[in-house]
């Protein structure tokens, strides 16, 4: 599903539930939501939807990475530190 598809299937839902929501509506929902997201980790190191889904902020070290040309290994490299997301799924995301 991507975010086109996204914004289909949140229209559709609301309407289920009773609202009325233009395209254009729907995209700047789900836009402000989204940023949301991201402003909230980014400030909190992490955000929390309980029993759907965990975002958090994981320090990555620095650390040594085989470099392969072809199919054989010439050396290493060093990988800088770095941040990633980490996500955790809640029971609402077992599938």
């Amino acid at each position: 599903m991507n975010k086109e598809d996204l914004i289909v299937e949140i229209q559709a839902t609301a309407k289920e539930r009773g609202i009325e929501l233009s395209k254009k509506d729907t995209a700047t929902v789900l836009e402000s939501v989204l940023d949301s997201l991201v402003e909230g980790v980014k400030r909190e190191g992490k955000v929390q939807l309980v029993g759907y889904f965990g975002l958090t902020i994981e320090e990555v070290a620095e650390r040594q990475v085989p470099v392969e040309v072809g199919n054989k290994e010439k050396g290493t490299k060093t990988k800088p530190a770095c941040q990633k997301i980490k996500i955790k799924l809640g029971k609402n995301f077992k599938l």
